[in-house]
Parts: C-alpha cells; structure tokens; sequence
C-alpha cells in the first residue's frame, strides 16, 4: 500500500458518490474511491475505472460521445481537478500517478479560414499512457500522444510527441530531460 493510500479516508459521501456513479453506468472496480465533485460526464458508461484507483475532488472525466472509451488501470491516482476528455479514446494504465490539474484531451478544432473555429470538424487522435507513469502537476498531453512505462512528465509541461520508457520529459513543448535510473 501507498503512502498516499495509508492517509486516505474515504467517508460515508465518498461512498454515496461510487453508488450513483455505479448507477449511471460507470464500471468501476473494487476499493475505488471518487472524492467531492468528482463527475464521470456524458455516456459514463464508457468509462472504466480499474480497482483501488483514486478520483481526487473535481476530477472531470468525459466519454464526449457515444463511441468515446476512457480506461484507467489499478492503482492509479487522478490528482484534484484533473480533466480527461475522450472523443475517441484514452487510455490510462496502472499504477499511474497524475498530478492535480492535469489535462488529457483526445481531439482538437481545425483552424481553416473559411470556417469559423466552432463550426471546425473535431481531429481525435487515442492518447495511451503506460503503466508506471508520473505526471506532473498541471501537465497537459495533446491527441495522438503516447507515453511509455515508467516515464516521467514534468510538471507544467505539455507534451506533444511520444515519450519513451523511463524517460523524463519537460518543457513546452516537453523534450528529453534525462533518464530513470
């Protein structure tokens, strides 16, 4: 068991909140906390949340349509206000820590002149995080982003190229800052 997780209390509200989530359609695992406004948006029953994983207060997760997939593996931590997107899919492995006011989007407006930006097609793209991964506080990952086992993303970056195993990435845009070791 975690640090994090030998401090955590879940109370009477928490578990209220895993029944109504449960009921919406939500597959959420065993021992999985979700804390104070926390919202699974949308088709929730697109969403799957892997056992003893932690939704900290104000996490939005969005299944943005009917297609959309979001997965979280076990064991993981979503930190407060986090915000996970999917218009196609994202992905989420275990063991995954990642930090308050983080922010996953799989899709992005086109920008062509002759069409104002809301009236844009939407470009998705899947993003995958591997088991093992740390990102930092306020890190923001673009569409079509993966990021390998063990890697590490600084905090206030925002990464868009592929990230290999055990690396560790920073920056805006992230680059190679060193290897774990």
């Amino acid at each position: 068991m975690s640090q994090f997780h030998r401090h955590l209390t879940v109370n009477w509200r928490d578990r209220l909140r895993l029944v109504f989530l449960r009921w919406l359609g939500a597959r959420l695992g065993q021992g999985v906390v979700a804390q104070r406004g926390c919202s699974l948006l949308r088709f929730p029953h697109n969403i799957s949340v892997g056992d003893s994983t932690v939704l900290k207060k104000d996490v939005q997760i969005c299944s943005c349509n009917s297609s959309a997939k979001v997965e979280i593996g076990s064991h993981s931590t979503i930190g407060d206000s986090g915000y996970i997107y999917a218009s196609e899919r994202i992905s989420i492995g275990s063991k995954v820590l990642i930090a308050p006011f983080c922010y996953l989007v799989d899709g992005n407006h086109g920008t062509a002149k002759s069409i104002p930006i809301r009236d844009q097609p939407l470009k998705t793209a899947p993003i995958v995080i591997e088991d093992d991964v740390w990102l930092g506080a306020r890190v923001t990952v673009l569409p079509g982003i993966s990021i390998a086992q063990g890697a590490i993303i600084a905090a206030g970056s925002v990464v868009t190229k592929p990230v290999p195993a055990y690396e560790i990435w920073g920056g805006v845009p992230a680059r190679k800052l060193g290897q774990r070791t």
